[in-house]
Formats: structure tokens, sequence, C-alpha cells
């Protein structure tokens, strides 16, 4: 089934990003910054299906080298937080042979933004998908600056959606018509390039609730026939689900190295909602079907509102979850101390035990003053002190003792065993 994804993102030093790492990364290659003299070899990196260069009629030859565009990008920006390259990322359909998929992302790239002039650096990625399939992408970096002459001119703000600073408060954009626009466009492209092979697989860049509502309102549409209100009816029932969470990077990461994240465990209530959803809808669906009556269709798009951040059921859910994982932490947390006290426990075991089987120390023999040349061991054998002061002991009530410390280390060492097992 083709899926639709196409982000915008910004690649910034404001966000400690360079956009000579960003384009050695994407096309797996080794590029050397010349601003800062680091170096950034991605030649291992494995899935990088083809990289090309689409630059505007015209344009000098250096702009098809890598390493020269995206390093003359980096030196004509001078401040700390200047924006270096705009990034588009998209999903491409598996309906698709691998040659079809360079094309349609040429032709897209060409039309929508080397016609107007960008500079555009193409990266064809072949990843896994969480079902195990190949998971087909591109990114594109898009230059901001025109080409004018032998080198890049002024920024060009008509590449940018109409963004407002407000006093104290972070920035927005005013218009994102710019954005949807390239969204739009690209669904244009796929569904075109879909419905060229014969495929039945069409793709939709709207939200989620934008398309329920719109197939909703098809399906109450008396005008259409039977059969289009039904299928209409059909499609608002499968898109009642919340959208999946976007859990980035860093977490995706953590989550395929086993370690659990916040962003993780949002995904996964999410998902277990939207499971839930389906069974309690097949269920109602067949008691309709026991009791011989027809499943209604819900009238309005917010019949079943999608839960959002400001929700306070999914504000005390997610507080439960935070809850039940520091719970969880300092379990963990105890269960260590535990195991580290059982380890010094074992410690002591070991050497009050090698104290014990070690042969006694020799006897030493004193000489005697009243004899010539004599010598005589002191009457009574030797004395060993016991920690009292003024009280000799004798070699056998300190092996008694030396046993009997050794039986109590025994039963703490079982003790702390036995407590570590009940937390663990």
């Amino acid at each position: 089934m083709a899926t639709y994804h196409a982000s915008v993102k910004v690649v910034a030093r404001s966000a400690g990003r360079s956009v000579t790492a960003a384009a050695a990364y994407r096309a797996g290659e080794c590029i050397e910054d010349r601003r800062t003299g680091l170096v950034f070899d991605y030649t291992r990196k494995g899935g990088v299906v083809l990289t090309e260069i689409l630059a505007p009629a015209g344009a000098p030859a250096w702009v098809q080298d890598r390493a020269e565009l995206w390093n003359r990008v980096e030196e004509g920006e001078k401040r700390k937080d200047s924006q270096l390259a705009r990034e588009i990322e998209i999903a491409l359909p598996r309906e698709l042979s691998p040659d079809q998929r360079a094309e349609l992302v040429r032709g897209f790239v060409s039309e929508r933004f080397v016609s107007a002039g960008m500079v555009a650096d193409i990266a064809l990625h072949e990843g896994r998908a969480s079902d195990g399939e190949v998971q087909p992408h591109a990114h594109v970096l898009l230059t901001m600056r025109r080409i004018e002459g032998d080198g890049f001119g002024p920024k060009e703000r008509a590449w940018n959606p109409e963004f407002k600073n407000t006093k104290g408060e972070r920035g927005f954009v005013v218009d994102t018509s710019p954005l949807v626009g390239v969204r739009e466009a690209w669904a244009d492209h796929v569904n075109r390039e879909l419905e060229r092979i014969g495929s039945t697989e069409r793709v939709d860049h709207r939200s989620l609730e934008a398309r329920r509502a719109d197939a909703l309102a098809q399906a109450q549409d008396p005008a259409r026939p039977v059969e289009e209100r039904q299928a209409a009816a059909i499609r608002a029932v499968v898109l009642d689900r919340e959208p999946d969470i976007k859990q980035g990077p860093t977490a995706a990461a953590m989550e395929r190295k086993g370690k659990t994240t916040e962003r993780g465990d949002e995904l996964r209530a999410v998902r277990a909602r939207n499971r839930q959803r389906t069974e309690l809808r097949e269920e109602y669906e067949l008691l309709c079907e026991t009791l011989g009556i027809t499943p209604e269709t819900p009238a309005s798009p917010n019949a079943f509102p999608v839960a959002t951040y400001a929700d306070p059921v999914r504000k005390a859910a997610h507080a439960a979850l935070k809850e039940q994982r520091e719970q969880e932490n300092r379990r963990h947390a105890m269960a260590e101390r535990l195991k580290q006290q059982s380890v010094e426990k074992g410690r002591e075991w070991r050497q009050a035990k090698a104290d014990t089987t070690a042969p006694p120390p020799a006897k030493k023999e004193t000489r005697a003053t009243g004899g010539k040349g004599k010598s005589k061991s002191s009457k009574g054998g030797s004395k060993q002190p016991t920690g009292i002061p003024g009280v000799p002991q004798s070699d056998g009530e300190s092996a008694r003792r030396r046993r009997a410390m050794l039986a109590r280390l025994k039963r703490q060492v079982a003790d702390k065993k036995l407590d570590f097992g009940r937390e663990h």
C-alpha cells in the first residue's frame, strides 16, 4: 500500500547543524568543511541508491561538485544562526521500480524547485520499515540563494513562507500555503505516476481529520450513487483513528537497542488505542449483524474526537505513565544496590573463609633468660588476643569464634539474596 510522507525542514546553525555534514551523510560521501576544518566521512553508510545534483540552466560547472557546492554555501553565511539550506524528505511508493522512483523525484524537483532557480542535491535511500519490507525515500537539499554569475547572490525571500517573529515569544509561520503547496504537489505527482503504471493505490496529503470529514460528507450526499456513498462511509470508518506521533532519530535509535523512551511509550499507547477502536468497531458490526440491524455511520466528524496534548484524559494517562516509569527506575536502582551489597558480603565471606583455612602461624621460640645457651618455649603455649583486654585466648577458642563469624556472614548473604530476588 502506497504511503504518504513529505516534510520540509531547514538546516540551520542555530540548531548546531552543518550543511556539509548533512550532504555527506545523505550522499554517503566524505566531505571536508573548509570553514571549520572538520571532515565528515560517511563512505561506509549503506542504503544509498542514487545521488544527483540538479541545477538551473546556465549554472557554473562547480555546482555539480557536492563538496564545492555546500562549502561555498557554508562560506557565504556569516551569522552564527544562519539558515544554510532547506531539506525536503519524501516517501517513495513501493509499487514503483527503482528507475521509476528516480524519474518521479527528478520530475517533481525540476518542476517545483529547480525551475524557480534553486540548486537541488538529491539522494535516494532504501531502508527497512517496521514491517521488514523495503522503505524507499528521498532527501532533497535545496539552496536558499540564487546563482548570480560565478557565485551565490542574496537570499531569495520569495522562496520562504511568510514568517512572523513576535516579541517575547517564538516566531511562527503566518502563511502556510507554500508548505501545503509542496505537499499537495508531491501527492499529485505520486498519484499521476501510480495511475500511469495501472495501480489503483492513491496517496493523500491531507490530515486524517480532513479526509474523514470529506468521506462523511460524501457518504451523506444523496446525489451520489449508493455504492459510492457506501464506499465513502467505509473510508470514514477506517480513517477514524489517531495519527501516529513522530519519534525522532534519537528515540528511534534507543528503541532499536531495546531501551524504552517517552516518545516510544506514547507511540505504543496511540497504537494500542487504535487497536482498541478497531476491536470495538468489529464487535459493534458483529452485534449489528447478529441482531439484523444496519450499523450507523456517525453524522459528524467530531463524533469520535482525537485526543490531543490539551486533553485532560491524555494528560492523566501521560502522568500515570511517567509515574510508572519512575517507580520502575527506583526498583531497578534498589535492585542494583542490593546486588552490590550481596557482592560485597560475598567478598567478605570468601575472605573469612580464606582466613579459617590458612595454616596457623608458627610458634616463636623465646630464649630463656636463666639458661645458658638454651632456648625454652613459654609455658602453656602461645596465647592469642581475644579483643578483650587482659583476657587470653587459646587457638581452639579463636577458631570457634571464626567459625561463628563465618556462619553469621553466610546467613546475612542468604538473607540479602532472598531480599534481592523479591525486589527484582
